[in-house]
């Protein structure tokens, strides 16, 4: 019986909604945990919040293991035809070359999962000599905005830390950096009052407008850029007033994503942002919820080196890029340690109506990973 290719995996994944942590725990014990060969590994479990970790031993090898980093997290389906539905569609009109497979999360996120199921499923019947550990891990984080799994990984379930290859979409280029992000919640105070009469209170809508486009003006003006990320960015993401009735509202809260760029410090960012937008003749909190580190490594480092050693080797030709989207490459860099990004899809089909991956990006991540192992742990 043939081996199901990274597209069949995929396909099996794809009936499988993933964004609630519930769902994203379903999805990891019963859609990926099943497509993964245990023989490959010497430990395979669940940890307390979810994510799967397998351990792949060395025998008395020293140094860090290597560790590859999926994510079992999705973005919502939210108004997308046919969302948990596998099947294959012609991507040309969608910029994508040739026969892809639609589904939530494929572009972003779950086409890599299926690619790196796939070369580690293949790397389990090796025979060769093992020179590495290996860890891989399905976490049940990304589209959190955190780090809060990944520090549970390393520093409550104790998973050690190594060099780490984040699998996700890159269109199969070595992605070198990443911008970190800043989730903050931001309350504008105002006064109540009839609204027959506007002069009887101060409508913190009105002031929340004024802080909207102070932001803007910050993200503008703002000196520092980085060369091949650029600036900074920062997004309203919700907006809500109170009271609801007739009257004027005296709160209004926003949630804003300010994302990071290599070098920033996120307490620190978060404090000049919080100085920077005070609203005169409105009491306005700001309040840090979550962050995650931006990321930037050298072209020379060993890791990169062997990463682009595999992708020429299955391209016939090595590529580089950076994004602008918060992952968990960050986390291994603010530890100092090398961490990259790497897989099949496109991010500008990530959260859109229309997500699919290519089969051909699939297969060809799924022998990189498999080469790019071989080379670091052995086979």
């Amino acid at each position: 019986m043939a081996e199901p290719s990274p597209a069949d995996l995929l396909k099996a994944l794809v009936p499988f909604s993933n964004a609630t942590r519930q769902e994203v725990q379903r999805f990891i014990a019963e859609g990926v945990a099943p497509l993964l060969a245990k023989e490959g590994f010497d430990e395979l479990r669940l940890d307390r919040l979810g994510s799967l970790i397998g351990l792949r031993r060395a025998g008395g090898a020293s140094g860090p293991p290597l560790i590859l980093l999926a994510y079992g997290m999705d973005f919502p389906a939210e108004e997308m035809d046919e969302p948990y539905t596998p099947k294959v569609v012609d991507g040309t009109p969608y910029g994508q070359e040739g026969a892809c497979i639609w589904g939530r999360g494929n572009s972003e996120h779950r086409g890599a999962l299926a690619s790196a199921l796939h070369a580690m499923n293949r790397l389990a019947r090796g025979q060769g000599a093992r020179r590495r550990d290996l860890i891989f891990i399905v976490s049940v984080s990304g589209e959190d905005g955190h780090h809060e799994v990944a520090r549970h990984l390393f520093e409550v379930e104790g998973v050690p830390l190594g060099p780490a290859v984040v699998v996700r979409n890159t269109k199969n280029q070595v992605c070198l950096g990443n911008k970190g992000s800043l989730g903050i919640a931001v309350t504008v105070r105002g006064a109540s009052g009839h609204s027959s009469d506007p002069k009887l209170g101060r409508n913190a809508i009105e002031g929340a407008v004024h802080l909207l486009q102070g932001l803007k003006a910050y993200a503008e003006a703002y000196p520092r850029q980085d060369p091949e990320m650029g600036g900074v960015a920062m997004v309203p993401i919700t907006i809500e007033s109170w009271p609801k009735a007739n009257a004027i509202p005296h709160t209004c809260r926003l949630h804003i994503i300010r994302r990071l760029i290599p070098g920033e410090e996120p307490q620190q960012a978060f404090r000049e942002l919080e100085q920077a937008l005070a609203v005169p003749g409105f009491d306005t909190e700001f309040t840090l919820r979550a962050f995650q580190y931006p990321m930037k490594v050298s072209r020379d480092g060993p890791l990169v080196q062997a990463a682009l050693r595999a992708v020429a080797g299955v391209r016939g030709r090595a590529e580089t890029c950076y994004m602008t989207q918060a992952l968990d490459a960050g986390y291994f860099g603010s530890r100092g340690i090398e961490a990259i990004s790497l897989g099949p899809g496109d991010i500008r089909l990530a959260h859109t109506l229309t997500d699919m991956v290519a089969v051909k990006e699939l297969d060809e991540a799924a022998e990189i990973y498999y080469r790019l192992l071989v080379d670091l742990v052995g086979g």
